[in-house]
């Protein structure tokens, strides 16, 4: 048997603890406060220890379209040089089994005290997200149907397109009329 002894509030730990804290606040204020707070929104968040410095989990609401997809965000209250961990909710299942999340830029590059680390995962993440679904698109069977979709893109570059519903082939297109147009859905 073996017994190990943590001193808590040790000046170090507490001192390296203050210092996580911050680069999560940070991380955060990047997130709710940065270009993409219209894309991005951070709610239900609580510790997951009570060894955690601060709160480590997230909902993480994404914008896609005119609808909203439920992510996950799992930071590491205990090891915060760590890169979060993203679950994606049941509309989402099919692209978190394709993406690669160890290949992204923004997981290589993972450094928790630069301020948009976080936001240039979730940015690389929606991009990703937005391209996986433009080439499902393009997976149509129908050339009527893939015709007028590969028109829509090629018109309108901007275009955000994912499926609504994989077994009825619904697609849901969200073309923004003029740059910077806010999307009606």
């Amino acid at each position: 048997k073996m017994s190990v002894l943590i001193a808590p509030n040790t000046p170090s730990l507490k001192a390296e603890r203050e210092k996580s804290t911050k680069c999560m606040q940070e991380l955060m204020r990047a997130v709710l406060r940065g270009p993409s707070k219209d894309v991005f929104k951070l709610s239900k968040p609580f510790k997951s220890s009570t060894c955690a410095a601060f709160n480590d989990r997230f909902t993480l609401s994404v914008q896609l379209g005119c609808g909203v997809a439920q992510w996950t965000l799992l930071l590491d209250g205990m090891r915060p040089e760590s890169p979060p961990d993203v679950v994606f909710d049941e509309t989402s299942e099919d692209f978190g089994a394709a993406i690669n999340f160890g290949e992204l830029k923004a997981i290589k590059t993972w450094d928790v005290t630069r301020q948009t680390a976080l936001l240039e995962l979730l940015l690389e993440l929606h991009t990703a997200y937005l391209q996986y679904h433009h080439t499902r698109v393009q997976t149509f069977s129908d050339a009527q149907v893939r015709f007028e979709l590969e028109s829509i893109a090629a018109l309108a570059p901007h275009a955000q397109m994912r499926f609504l519903n994989s077994k009825d082939l619904t697609v849901e297109c969200v073309i923004p009329i003029y740059e910077g147009a806010q999307t009606a859905c």
